[in-house]
C-alpha cells in the first residue's frame, strides 16, 4: 500500500473514532431527564427492528419449496422475544431457527 493509502486509512480511523467518542464524552457531562432516559431506552429495540425488517424485505431467504425461511425464523424469534423479554435470547433464537430451517428446508 502506498503512503497516501496509509494516510487515508489513518484519517478514516480518526474520523470514525471522533464520531463515536465525542458524543459519549459530551453526553457523559450532561444530566438527562427521566423522559429522555426513557426515550433512549427504545433505541436498541428500534435498531434491531430496522435491521430485521431490512433483511426480511430486501434479502429474503427462500426454501426450494417456496417457504420463506427468513419469515419463519423471524416468527420464531418474535415468539421467543415476547416470552423471554430478552434481546439476547431473541437474537439467539432467530439465528438458531434460521440455521435450522435452512438446513432442513434449504
Amino acid at each position: 500500500m502506498s503512503t497516501s493509502g496509509y494516510v487515508a486509512l489513518l484519517v478514516s480511523a480518526l474520523v470514525t473514532l471522533l464520531l463515536r467518542v465525542l458524543p459519549i464524552l459530551l453526553m457523559s457531562r450532561m444530566r438527562l431527564g427521566a423522559t429522555a432516559r426513557s426515550w433512549l431506552g427504545f433505541i436498541p429495540a428500534s435498531i434491531m427492528a430496522a435491521m430485521v425488517a431490512a433483511e426480511l424485505i430486501l434479502k429474503p431467504e427462500w426454501s426450494s419449496s417456496g417457504l420463506s425461511i427468513s419469515a419463519l425464523a423471524a416468527a420464531v424469534a418474535t415468539v421467543c422475544g415476547l416470552i423471554s423479554r430478552s434481546l439476547f435470547v431473541t437474537v439467539l433464537a432467530g439465528v438458531a431457527a434460521f440455521m435450522g430451517l435452512q438446513f432442513w428446508l434449504g
